[in-house]
């Protein structure tokens, strides 16, 4: 997948994370309100991998990633890869599973980048919180949890969202590749 760029990373406690438009999340209340909850049933009825959030104030992808940290990579000039990963003792990180092909890929959804940022959080966490902060490259946000948010530089355009799981010698894991439709 040519060169690879560690963005940086998002932790969860358990529970969905939020992508979209940095400045289309102003609205999500999170734990604060309803939203977590009512998003958390509607993964609970039918157990997809991701659900499409449109609403007063937000629109995003979320995606419904095992508890613990997904590492977020730079796969290209206008790509990101979301990488839920298990490694082996030897791994340092998910390089190796990040630059795999995405083959056998399920289709999660798309959003829309107008701001040129995107915003990857845990979905506890308000929308407030998350355009609060002035934008940056690979910024880390500390909203509910440390480490819980990341703001990632994209052009601005439509994008989809794919899945797949991939094995190799370093470990497992589970990847969301955001790609920009062309």
């Amino acid at each position: 997948m040519g060169d690879l760029t560690l963005v940086g990373d998002v932790s969860t406690e358990g529970g969905p994370l939020l992508l979209a438009d940095w400045s289309a999340v102003g609205g999500w209340t999170g734990t604060d309100g309803d939203d977590y909850d009512r998003l958390c049933r509607r993964f609970d009825d039918g157990e997809p991998d991701a659900i499409q959030v449109d609403e007063p104030g937000v629109r995003a992808l979320a995606w419904d990633v095992p508890t613990g940290t997904t590492e977020v990579w730079r796969v290209g000039p206008n790509s990101i890869a979301l990488c839920r990963v298990w490694l082996e003792q030897t791994a340092q990180d998910g390089r190796e599973l990040a630059g795999l092909p995405f083959s056998q890929t399920t289709r999660l959804g798309s959003l829309s980048v107008v701001s040129g940022w995107l915003a990857v959080f845990w979905a506890t966490a308000t929308g407030d919180d998350v355009v609060s902060k002035s934008p940056t490259d690979g910024q880390e946000l500390d909203l509910v949890v440390g480490g819980d948010g990341l703001i990632v530089s994209l052009e601005p355009g439509d994008y989809e969202c794919v899945a797949d799981e991939v094995a190799a010698s370093s470990g497992s894991a589970r990847r969301c590749l955001v790609r920009l439709v062309v």
